[in-house]
């Protein structure tokens, strides 16, 4: 689901965040919002997919 809605709201990332000025502190805390948690979720997914050794 995480993903998913990453990709619905793509384009509106890029047309309301990426083209203007992406130094403003509304941006900045938009942008750590949105990708700490989707780095956050990696290893989740990683430890739960990874095959343990026999």
């Amino acid at each position: 689901i995480l993903i998913y809605d990453y990709l619905l709201t793509f384009d509106i990332e890029i047309e309301r965040f990426w083209k203007r000025d992406t130094k403003r502190f509304a941006s900045i805390l938009f942008f750590i919002n949105r990708y700490m948690t989707l780095l956050g979720n990696i290893p989740i997914v990683l430890l739960f997919f990874w095959p343990e050794p026999v």
